[in-house]
């Protein structure tokens, strides 16, 4: 973990993604009714980092052009 403020006076917080994802579970799974909003957001956060950093997806350019050939909407086509 790398934390940093900048000159504003905000600070900068870098996790690995392993230890980033256990951090999240450890707070998801102690969650308690005073648990900080800020602390369950940190770990919707790095959630969805995690999640960003796995997805392997990508739009191929120009999918969706007229003429070229385009998945089929349901089983029947």
């Amino acid at each position: 973990m790398n934390v940093q403020t900048d000159k504003d006076g905000r600070v900068l917080v870098e996790f690995e993604l392993k230890p980033g994802n256990e951090l999240a579970e450890a707070i998801v799974q102690n969650n308690e009714d005073n648990m900080p909003s800020a602390l369950l957001e940190l770990a919707s956060l790095l959630h969805k980092a995690n999640y960003q950093a796995h997805d392997e997806f990508r739009q191929p350019p120009n999918a969706w052009e007229p003429g070229l050939p385009h998945p089929s909407l349901s089983e029947e086509d």
